[in-house]
């Protein structure tokens, strides 16, 4: 094969590389109260408080950062909330956001160890996922007399200790005559009142395979390692995706591959597709059977005597791409992490956090069908993290 394409191979897979990264890039995530939040009325004169003169404030959404299910209290948290906000009175109804809080007790009677987390961004309308616009200057939230509005408040947090025990969550926003309103947004003693949050769409998994060629052009073995980026979607049952790195070493016992040693480095890409044969246990605890199949392409480099290397020769290096497909066996939802919110999933097929694979593969050096073949069995143990 000649250099050029197997330097344009390499940048493939550091372009892959720079792809699985960006999956694990943070993200807002949704979370559902499964109870209604709300203050039924706020601001009305001590003389006249009732729904017909008060302010309704009610919690839509709340938002966390997507790392926050899956690892835990490990940086410093982001959560959000979106509002809705009903003006009954004859006057507009005014929050100061930038005197809001979000505060986490963990026991009444140690009131030392409540938590505060501060507002850093503010505003009205729909709550913004991609960018939060951080400013020195958080503006407060107005809505008119007679009208309602949305309106939004992210609060940003810091790693504690103990983040992994339940803790009461409570909304503290201060109006514009200086009420202090307080919404409870998580409880233990609250069994109900949980956070459902979206099944995860993907997850970083890694894992090894190890492939049995058989073939007379290539006879051997190549155990490998891997890290693939694995999501889900939905189309007449739950689909699988993957694409990865893969790397690790060959051993010729009989070929036509020239190699003084027998042995040759792989680094390459991969990608499958998993279609849905048979699932059972329910969404709790899924387990699944299913049909995959795909591919990859890597480049093999022959693995050099110190001698060679002395003598400055260039190794020999090939394309090998393959064919693999198979039965899939997978196990288990990739389990929460443990914080102090009450998170719970929509009850969906879960991704896996186990996997395993038995196939078959066929393999061509150089080109794609043509050139020299080979082919065996491949088996594939991958997990999450």
């Amino acid at each position: 094969m000649r250099r050029d394409n197997l330097t344009l191979r390499l940048a493939w897979a550091t372009v892959l590389a720079g792809v699985l990264s960006s999956g694990c890039a943070s993200a807002w995530l949704p979370a559902a109260p499964t109870e209604s939040i709300q203050v039924p009325s706020v601001g009305a004169s001590s003389s006249a408080l009732s729904p017909e003169r008060g302010a309704t404030i009610t919690v839509e959404t709340i938002w966390v950062g997507d790392d926050i299910p899956a690892t835990g209290i490990s940086d410093d948290p982001w959560i959000g909330v979106s509002l809705r906000i009903e003006n009954r009175q004859d006057k507009p109804y005014r929050i100061e956001a930038s005197g809001s809080s979000l505060w986490l007790a963990l026991d009444p009677n140690h009131p030392s160890d409540t938590l505060s987390f501060s507002p850093i961004a503010a505003g009205m309308g729909d709550a913004p996922r991609d960018e939060v616009p951080i400013s020195a200057t958080i503006p407060s939230i107005v809505v008119d007399a007679g009208a309602s509005a949305r309106a939004w408040i992210y609060f940003l947090g810091y790693p504690f200790p103990e983040s992994e025990i339940p803790r009461r969550v409570t909304l503290r926003v201060r109006d514009g005559d200086g009420h202090v309103v307080q919404l409870p947004l998580a409880d233990p003693t609250r069994g109900k009142l949980r956070w459902r949050i979206p099944a995860r769409r993907s997850q970083t998994m890694i894992g090894f395979q190890s492939t049995q060629f058989s073939g007379a052009q290539f006879r051997g073995v190549a155990p490998t390692t891997m890290v693939s980026r694995v999501g889900r979607f939905d189309l007449f049952g739950t689909w699988l995706w993957d694409v990865g790195l893969v790397s690790g070493f060959a051993i010729q016992q009989q070929g036509v591959l020239p190699s003084s040693t027998s042995a040759f480095s792989i680094l390459g890409v991969s990608a499958h597709l998993t279609a849905p044969v048979m699932a059972w246990g329910g969404w709790r605890n899924p387990r699944r059977v299913g049909l995959y199949f795909g591919g990859g392409e890597a480049a093999w480099i022959a693995v050099q005597t110190v001698a060679e290397m002395n003598a400055g020769r260039a190794p020999f290096s090939t394309a090998v791409n393959s064919l693999d497909g198979g039965l899939e066996f997978s196990f288990g939802p990739t389990p929460l992490a443990p914080t102090p919110f009450p998170f719970v999933p929509e009850p969906q097929l879960a991704l896996p956090r186990l996997s395993f694979r038995i196939g078959y593969t066929q393999s061509w050096f150089k080109d794609w069908f043509s050139g020299s073949a080979t082919g065996g069995l491949v088996t594939t143990a991958r997990f999450a993290f």
